[in-house]
């Protein structure tokens, strides 16, 4: 997928990174791997997911580790840099459920990025 240059969009190489941490929460061996997930996903986290509930992060993990499989394919589209060592990316995800839009905000805490928060947002175009 290509996007257009805008001023807001993270440098190249923090896009990189972002793109990278979130695509191992997305990938199968991610997903089950528990100390992986505990790593990438912030002590504080929380997600609204595609059916509106609100989950926490020990919720988060549990619920990855049985569905390592899910995603098919994933597009990413923009990573932008909210506040130094703050990172916001939107992506879409394809599962045998549908299309659902993703954004997730990451946060450096001095010594690697964590996923701070995640959302996902069913497609209910035709």
């Amino acid at each position: 997928m290509t996007t257009t240059e805008n001023p807001a969009d993270a440098p190249a190489a923090l896009r990189r990174t972002i793109i990278d941490l979130e695509s191992q929460l997305l990938s199968p061996a991610g997903r089950s791997d528990r100390d992986l997930l505990e790593e990438l996903i912030h002590d504080d986290f929380y997600e609204i997911g595609r059916s509106g509930k609100y989950w926490l992060r020990d919720e988060v993990i549990a619920t990855l580790l049985t569905i390592p499989g899910q995603v098919q394919r994933v597009s990413f589209d923009r990573v932008v840099e909210l506040a130094p060592g703050v990172a916001h990316v939107r992506f879409r995800t394809e599962d045998a459920v549908g299309v659902v839009h993703r954004s997730s905000i990451w946060m450096h805490d001095g010594m690697r990025w964590r996923q701070r928060y995640h959302q996902g947002t069913p497609d209910t175009q035709d």
